[in-house]
């Protein structure tokens, strides 16, 4: 009974009801009187200003719109090369040629996990190192239960596809 108490409840012989006093009584403040450069209102255009990406290399996913397209945008904006992912190669291809010649499209279904192996395997297929990669892609709001794989599809794009995918770079990725 001892042992199954200590195990359960945490127990140091002490009993559940001991105060133990507070060793230390110094107490830090912290003053957060410097401005922070970046609010919520900051753009990406406005956080990289400044830094030059050349060299670099990039993978973002969901490159064919909202927080993705800026990103890629961004990026290759200040001199980054950028690996542009979308569901389509169609999207991914428009989205790409509006921000940078030097952007290379390429499709990766993240619901489709062959998709996603085939869109590794062409980047592999580059032999070039990758210096970030930015998983962006997610889907939202489904209007009904769709299911792939026996798994809910929000959580297949948002979580499962996008772990398929590092898991097969992230040997790529530079320290």
């Amino acid at each position: 009974l001892r042992i199954a108490r200590r195990i359960c409840e945490g127990y140091d012989g002490g009993g559940a009801n001991v105060l133990r006093p507070f060793e230390s009584t110094r107490v830090e403040v912290f003053s957060m009187s410097k401005s922070i450069p970046f609010g919520a209102r900051a753009t990406a255009d406005k956080l990289l200003a400044g830094i030059d990406l050349s060299g670099k290399r990039f993978l973002v996913t969901g490159c064919n719109s909202g927080i993705g397209f800026e990103t890629m945008s961004a990026l290759t904006a200040n001199g980054g090369q950028v690996l542009g992912l979308a569901r389509l190669l169609a999207d991914a291809q428009a989205a790409c040629a509006k921000v940078s010649p030097g952007a290379t499209p390429l499709a990766c279904d993240l619901a489709d996990l062959e998709s996603v192996a085939a869109a590794a395997a062409a980047i592999r297929a580059l032999n070039a190192p990758l210096d970030a990669i930015v998983a962006n892609a997610g889907i939202g709001n489904l209007p009904t239960l769709q299911t792939r794989y026996g798994v809910e599809m929000q959580f297949l794009v948002n979580h499962i596809g996008h772990f398929a995918l590092l898991n097969e770079l992230s040997d790529l990725v530079r320290n």
